[in-house]
C-alpha cells in the first residue's frame, strides 16, 4: 500500500493523511451512513478510495473538460485544484475542493452540481467516525 503525503501533485489535508498513516482510511462504511452523510442514496459500488485509487482518479480528473462533470454556477469543482477521494457510484465522484481553506468536501450530485457535503475533510471524517460507534 502506498503512503504518500501528496496525490497527483496536491498535498493531502493533514487529517486525511493522519487517517491514511494510521490505517483507518478508507473507513468501512454502510449504505445508511453514506445516505445520511452525502444526502443521496449510494450505489452498491460506492466507496472511498485508497491512496493509489485517489492518485489514478485524480490524475484522470485533472484532464477533464466535459461541462457535465465540472458543474455549473457556484457548484463547481476545478480539476486542477481538487483531489477525488471516492464516489457514490457511476458518475458521482466525491472530491476535496482545494480552492478554499479549510478545503470543503463536495459531491457531484445527480443534477450535475458539486454540492458541499462537509466544510472540511476533518468534519467529514468526524461524522463518518460517529457511524462506527
Amino acid at each position: 500500500m502506498t503512503h504518500a503525503s501528496a496525490v497527483a501533485g496536491h498535498e493531502l489535508p493533514s487529517a486525511l493523511l493522519g487517517h491514511i498513516l494510521n490505517g483507518s482510511w478508507p473507513p468501512v462504511l454502510n449504505a445508511m451512513a453514506l445516505s445520511e452523510v452525502f444526502g443521496e442514496v449510494p450505489e452498491i459500488s460506492a466507496k472511498l478510495y485508497t491512496v493509489d485509487e485517489m492518485e489514478g482518479e485524480t490524475t484522470r480528473w485533472q484532464h477533464e473538460t466535459d461541462p457535465a462533470y465540472l458543474g455549473f454556477g457556484e457548484d463547481t469543482l476545478d480539476p486542477a485544484r481538487s483531489i477525488l477521494i471516492g464516489d457514490l457510484g457511476f458518475d458521482r465522484p466525491i472530491g476535496i475542493d482545494l480552492r478554499r481553506s479549510p478545503a470543503p468536501v463536495r459531491l457531484l450530485t445527480i443534477d450535475g452540481r458539486w454540492r458541499v457535503v462537509s466544510d472540511s475533510i476533518d468534519e467529514l471524517l468526524h461524522v463518518l467516525a460517529s457511524w462506527g460507534d
